[in-house]
């Protein structure tokens, strides 16, 4: 993006030699034109290589008013640097635009084998929710699909419930599966989140 007038020596960094703008103002610039989803794998990501969650609400305070400073502190608000690629990003937009609570990132789920970590997921109702890919079972020799196995079987024996879903599935399926496993109680108040739709 060109940016007139040439932002401010506090907002440049130097990247392979190159002048670039900072990590916080190329996520501000992602957040304020970009799609949704896109702005969110962005705005993820940033947090994660260690962009400033303070500097960029604060961004967004001085520019509140300014085209796309809306959609972007809607995203800011639910963004986490927890996800770990870009179909994890996708998968907890598709969980909170159901109106289903935010999920946590990279859940700790203790089993008789050890600790496995979870993509997504409600520790207080054991719910995991993983994205698998195929690279996970590329493995000719059945290896990684028997350390799956015995993952999965130690999640289940700890009593944990795991939803597992792939860049197949549809969203109305993916949201379907969940809410069978949360109570019932927490279901009732489940709406559509506006504020992420359609942009």
């Amino acid at each position: 993006m060109r940016h007139r007038p040439y932002p401010d020596a506090d907002e440049m960094a130097v990247a392979r030699r190159l002048p670039v703008t900072s990590l916080e103002v190329t996520a501000w610039d992602c957040l304020t034109t970009m799609r949704c989803l896109d702005a969110l794998v962005v705005a993820d990501a940033a947090l994660r290589a260690g962009a400033s969650l303070d500097e960029l609400v604060e961004r967004a305070r001085r520019r509140q008013g300014r085209r796309g400073s809306t959609r972007a502190r809607t995203i800011l608000e639910h963004a986490d640097a927890g996800a770990e690629s870009p179909r994890e990003t996708y998968l907890r937009l598709v969980l909170l635009r159901a109106g289903l609570p935010a999920p946590q990132t990279q859940v700790p789920a203790r089993t008789g084998r050890g600790t496995y970590w979870g993509d997504l997921g409600w520790p207080r109702w054991r719910l995991l929710v993983e994205y698998d890919g195929r690279d996970k079972y590329r493995a000719t020799d059945g290896t990684d699909l028997w350390r799956e196995k015995l993952r999965r079987d130690a999640l289940a024996d700890a009593g944990w419930r795991t939803v597992h879903v792939t860049k197949e599935d549809r969203p109305s399926d993916i949201v379907r599966r969940v809410v069978t496993h949360i109570p019932v109680d927490a279901r009732v108040a489940l709406t559509v989140r506006r504020e992420l739709m359609g942009w």
